[in-house]
């Protein structure tokens, strides 16, 4: 059984913190400080 989608390199990562970002207001000022 999968769930989800596989993470394959930097670009999925940086997707993902930008979903949760637009997401999680806490999330996005800690990216905003530290990068994906």
């Amino acid at each position: 059984m999968t769930v989800g989608r596989i993470i394959e390199g930097d670009a999925c990562v940086a997707e993902g913190a930008a979903w949760l970002a637009a997401r999680e207001p806490r999330f996005e000022r800690a990216l905003a400080q530290t990068g994906p």
